[in-house]
């Protein structure tokens, strides 16, 4: 998705400016994994996950494509079709990225994929399968990102969520 798209839905979807996947299903994943400072989440969108991690203490850094209208006080603008990450190798423990993976072109997966590896030591993944174009790019069945994330990982737990229409797969790595 273009980040001017992006940024159209975040100004103008009440849905887009309210909601927060990570949060969400945060009920869902955060049980499976031991957080440990520091953390970023990729795809941000509001902060609300960021805002609520870094009330339990934890040093938390966001990321999107968007210009931080948001006012997020450690926040990257960075398009993940842009290149490299702007973080050092392992600069994180833990990497958050909810509902963003299938917004990007599938050309580009295995890149951003070993972008989240080279930047963090876990990853936290939640990929929708549903939607299309011009919002999902990439919509693939479960079985399709588990073998592109098996590319980089041998070893991770792959749980399934599906709430109403809703459906994704979260991944811990």
């Amino acid at each position: 998705m273009s980040k001017e798209l992006y940024e159209k839905y975040h100004l103008t979807n009440k849905a887009y400016r309210r909601n927060n996947q990570g949060l969400a299903l945060l009920n869902h994943w955060r049980p499976m994994v031991e957080l440990v400072s520091p953390i970023v989440e990729i795809g941000c969108g509001n902060g609300k996950l960021i805002e609520k991690l870094t009330v339990e203490g934890f040093d938390c850094t966001g990321l999107d494509c968007i210009n931080n209208i948001y006012e997020l006080p450690d926040y990257y603008m960075h398009d993940l079709n842009d290149g490299m990450l702007p973080f050092s190798d392992k600069q994180f423990r833990w990497l958050l990225c909810f509902d963003v993976l299938e917004h990007l072109p599938e050309d580009s997966i295995e890149f951003v994929l070993s972008e989240f590896r080279r930047v963090s030591l876990n990853q936290v993944l939640s990929i929708a399968h549903y939607g299309g174009p011009p919002l999902h790019l990439t919509v693939k069945d479960p079985q399709w990102w588990q073998e592109k994330i098996a590319e980089f990982k041998e070893h991770f737990i792959i749980d399934r969520y599906r709430s109403g229409r809703t459906k994704v797969s979260i991944f811990i790595i």
